[in-house]
């Protein structure tokens, strides 16, 4: 993921962070069959999960969406209540309401991990 030129993948942390997020969040948690069905893979994560659903520590564990509507500051947490968040590996792997059945429950401190 590091552009033409860059020496070490360190470099590039942001593109390193997000294609790890992906990886361990959905590519390693399914099965991918082809080309076709990887690309399919990679749009619905990015375009549902990783800026719709998940919280990024990078803006005060907001999401992306709330943040770019202007609903949350990127520099305090905008959740006032617990929160189960979706994460990967529960139930039927390509559909984002079927993974918030288990997940990550966010009160007002960062992250508190729940039957992981």
């Amino acid at each position: 993921m590091c552009a033409p030129g860059c020496a070490a993948p360190g470099q590039n942390g942001s593109g390193e962070r997000a294609f790890g997020t992906l990886k361990y969040e959905r590519l390693y948690c399914e099965q991918i069959d082809d080309a076709l069905d990887l690309q399919r893979h990679l749009e619905d994560y990015r375009t549902t999960d990783y800026n719709l659903l998940r919280p990024h520590e990078a803006i005060a564990w907001n999401r992306p969406i709330q943040v770019h509507l202007g609903h949350a500051n990127p520099h305090i947490p905008s959740f006032h209540t617990e929160e189960i968040l979706p994460t990967p590996g529960h139930g039927t792997p390509s559909t984002p309401s079927s993974r918030l059945a288990r997940g990550i429950v966010v009160a007002n401190t960062p992250w508190h991990t729940v039957g992981l």
